[in-house]
């Protein structure tokens, strides 16, 4: 007889929260990281999980994320050994800084050693690149 076992680890992530900072900073419970605007409207990305999750701020992803090129929430989840990572890119941004800076984020978490779990919404139009 095979036996599975299933975790459920619940985790949200939001891209396009349209949220300022003062106003993430109320909720308190669940939400875990952010990056909200300031200088522009909208956009951002933010990571919310269920309560008694342990999770990790990880510093080496400091000052990477920048407004609407590359708007990055990053947790670690201690009990699985998974970094995850939310980006969003706004539609008129600069997609050879993003690309730059997606590397740079793989690559960092690559050094960590741990499992990488990387969403978002890029706005990427492969039909339109050169």
């Amino acid at each position: 007889m095979l036996k599975l076992s299933l975790k459920i680890i619940e985790v949200l992530c939001f891209t396009e929260h349209w949220v300022n900072t003062d106003y993430l900073n109320l909720i308190q419970t669940e939400l875990v990281r952010y990056f909200s605007r300031q200088k522009y409207d909208h956009g951002g990305s933010c990571i919310c999980v269920k309560k008694g999750i342990r999770t990790k701020e990880l510093n080496c992803f400091k000052g990477i994320s920048a407004e609407k090129d590359f708007e990055m929430s990053v947790i670690e989840l201690v009990d699985y050994g998974y970094i995850t990572v939310r980006i969003y890119r706004s539609p008129d941004s600069k997609f050879w800084t993003f690309l730059k800076t997606l590397e740079l984020t793989i690559q960092i978490a690559q050094s960590k050693r741990k499992k990488l779990l990387m969403c978002g919404d890029w706005n990427l139009n492969f039909m339109s690149m050169t």
